[in-house]
């Protein structure tokens, strides 16, 4: 939260839809292939308030810290 629209476009790149009506949401899709085969989608929406990250949602999981790597 509190990404500017630049830093957000730099890690996910561009939005897959960026609809002139909701200027404030940007709706990402990443699908993991096997070839020619689908073998997993994600959704992922960004919600900027006031030109920053406000919230997200989606199917996409977070990363989690390795408590033994991190000491």
């Amino acid at each position: 939260p509190g990404m500017t629209k630049a830093e957000v476009k730099t890690i996910l790149g561009t939005p897959l839809l960026n609809d002139p009506f909701h200027l404030e949401r940007w709706d990402y899709v990443f699908r993991f292939r096997k070839g020619n085969i689908v073998t997993e989608e994600r959704q992922l929406t960004v919600f900027f308030a006031d030109d920053k990250l406000s919230r997200v949602e989606g199917d996409v999981v977070g990363a989690e810290i390795n408590k033994s790597a991190a000491k």
